[in-house]
């Protein structure tokens, strides 16, 4: 009886390990958003930080000038959806991709005070900064949000957010149009710094 009891709770653990965290199969972004992404990252001029593999929200409207972004044929209903998603960065050409389960891991870790004083950290350090810089030598991670297309394909805006630390971390909304076969810059529509 003993046996089977331990041969159950083992197979429950085991079938549980991709609940917590471990083994979590996400969506992929689509090529073309991943390729949006990608021809953004060639324009950003600092590399001290990392990309973040996962992304979670939409691009965040409440700063957009909605009717000149009609003009470019966005539509209202598409900055008003919030997907429940969590999609996959499945490859960046310019930018190391933390591990997603190292990820997972690193935001969910709380420093205690004798983990503070052992290792001389400043109190208002994040955890995930702390094992970034100590794991892949950055100073700071890079998260986007998922990129709106325009009905017509020919637009695209991108959003994306750097930190850095406390009251460190900078980002942008831009509005990117395909030309030549890249997607380029054609206007930054909020920037934020903190």
């Amino acid at each position: 009886m003993r046996q089977n009891i331990l041969i159950l709770g083992a197979i429950i653990f085991i079938s549980s390990n991709s609940i917590f965290g471990q083994n979590v199969k996400f969506k992929n972004m689509s090529d073309m958003e991943i390729e949006i992404i990608n021809d953004l990252c060639s324009t950003f001029e600092d590399t001290i930080f990392v990309i973040s593999p996962l992304v979670f929200d939409l691009i965040d409207s409440t700063r957009l000038d909605i009717p000149f972004l009609k003009k470019a044929g966005f539509d209202e209903s598409q900055f008003s959806f919030k997907s429940n998603d969590t999609l996959l960065i499945k490859s960046n050409k310019y930018f190391k991709a933390i591990n997603t389960d190292s990820l997972i891991k690193y935001k969910n870790l709380k420093f205690t005070n004798e983990f503070i004083f052992q290792n001389g950290i400043d109190f208002l350090q994040q955890p995930i900064l702390y094992y970034i810089e100590k794991e892949y030598g950055k100073e700071g991670i890079c998260y986007f949000n998922k990129p709106i297309l325009s009905k017509n394909k020919a637009f695209a805006i991108a959003e994306y957010w750097v930190s850095c630390g406390y009251l460190c971390g900078w980002g942008q909304i831009v509005l990117m149009k395909k030309m030549n076969g890249n997607w380029i810059i054609v206007e930054t529509l909020a920037h934020r710094e903190s």
